[in-house]
């Protein structure tokens, strides 16, 4: 029998996943030697700690007599699994000045899509080509 108690459980868990320990609910396994800790909300996660700290994850898919049999059969993950990836850095689009039926027509003219000026011709978009429909002037892209 282990010492392991609902906290120590708790925390193991939230420190392998990066969950607050608040959001965390643990339950003894007497039979197994271990702890279910699980996070109730739908799509939460499930993590079978035993008492010489072996971990089996488990979704929220899998029922409880599932996860507690393959526990007892010896089933475990490594800590590793659990290792939650970096936070992406957020996406910063880029200005466009221009729509892409703008810029097909700016290529088509002979005028850089992309330079912010259309030099010294003056070259303004006929109204039927202004929606992604291509209008009665039909233009090479």
């Amino acid at each position: 029998m282990s010492v392991m108690t609902a906290q120590d459980a708790v925390k193991r868990v939230s420190g392998l996943t990066g969950l607050l320990p608040c959001e965390l609910h643990a339950t003894r396994w007497p039979d197994c030697d271990a702890w279910c800790v699980a996070q109730p909300i739908r799509g939460g996660i499930r993590v079978v700690v035993g008492g010489d700290g072996t971990v089996l994850f488990a979704g929220s898919a899998l029922d409880v007599w599932t996860v507690r049999h393959a526990f007892r059969e010896g089933r475990r993950d490594r800590p590793v699994t659990f290792l939650r990836a970096p936070e992406p850095e957020p996406r910063r689009a880029a200005p466009l000045t221009q729509t892409a039926v703008e810029a097909r027509y700016l290529r088509a003219s002979g005028v850089s899509p992309w330079s912010g000026n259309t030099g010294s011709r003056e070259v303004s978009l006929p109204t039927a080509l202004s929606s992604d429909r291509r209008g009665a002037s039909d233009w090479s892209s």
